[in-house]
Formats: structure tokens, C-alpha cells, sequence
């Protein structure tokens, strides 16, 4: 845990459990309850969906299903989840439809979103080093 430490500036991890203190529990990803998105989303798109953007696509990673990562909450649902209008949602699902982050199709009166493949940066943001 070194470098986290480098990056905070100090050491309060390095000294953990030391003093009655309990040391800080890493993350465990075997435990369940995580999903992921592509770095790519990120470095190439995330100055054009902003963090309302972003957000909407988190939600629905969080909801995809692991095999067929296909979804299908509400607007609504979206909304509550990502803290922000349904306006919104409609125009971040639209904007991600058009940078082809996800494929939206209507079944039977309802949205089922799918998260499709994202290709590789091309070229990354002049502010990613």
C-alpha cells in the first residue's frame, strides 16, 4: 500500500492497525456487487457526456446482465440512481446511442438498452497523461 500512500502524501496506511486503530479494508472483487465499465468511456467520451453522462452509463453497467449485457430500467429508475432529471437521462441515452456505447431497442413499450463493444483510444485526451 505504499503507493497509496505516495499519492496521499502520507502515511496513515502504512501505520494502520497500530493504536487500537483497525486497518482499513481493500475492496475485494470476488465478493460480488461490482460491475465495470471500459477506461475508454472515460478517456475518449467523458468530455462529451459530462458526469451526468457518465453517471447514466454507470447506471446502466450496474444494471447490465453479466452475460448479454443488455438492461432495462426506467428512466425513472436512472434518474433516482443517477441524481438527476428524466430530461436528462433521455438526452445522455441519446447522446451515448450516438457514440455507439450502447444500441437502445423498443420491445413491447419498453426500452431494453445493451452495452455494446468500445474499440481502443485512439488518441487520448490532451489532459490524460
Amino acid at each position: 500500500m505504499e503507493h497509496i500512500s505516495h499519492y496521499l502524501g502520507e502515511n496513515r496506511f502504512k501505520d494502520a492497525g497500530k493504536n487500537g486503530h483497525a486497518a482499513p479494508v481493500i475492496r475485494k472483487m470476488e465478493s460480488g456487487g461490482w460491475y465495470w465499465i471500459s477506461r475508454v468511456v472515460l478517456l475518449s467520451h467523458g468530455r462529451a457526456l459530462k458526469p451526468s453522462g457518465i453517471a447514466v452509463y454507470n447506471v446502466l453497467a450496474s444494471f447490465a446482465n453479466s452475460k448479454t449485457q443488455s438492461c432495462f430500467p426506467t428512466h425513472r429508475t436512472i434518474a433516482k440512481i443517477a441524481g438527476t432529471s428524466k430530461r436528462t437521462v433521455s438526452e445522455k441515452i441519446r447522446l451515448l446511442e450516438k457514440l455507439e456505447l450502447i444500441h437502445r431497442e423498443r420491445q413491447e413499450g419498453q426500452s431494453i438498452y445493451h452495452l455494446l463493444a468500445i474499440g481502443q483510444v485512439e488518441k487520448e485526451s490532451p489532459d490524460v497523461q
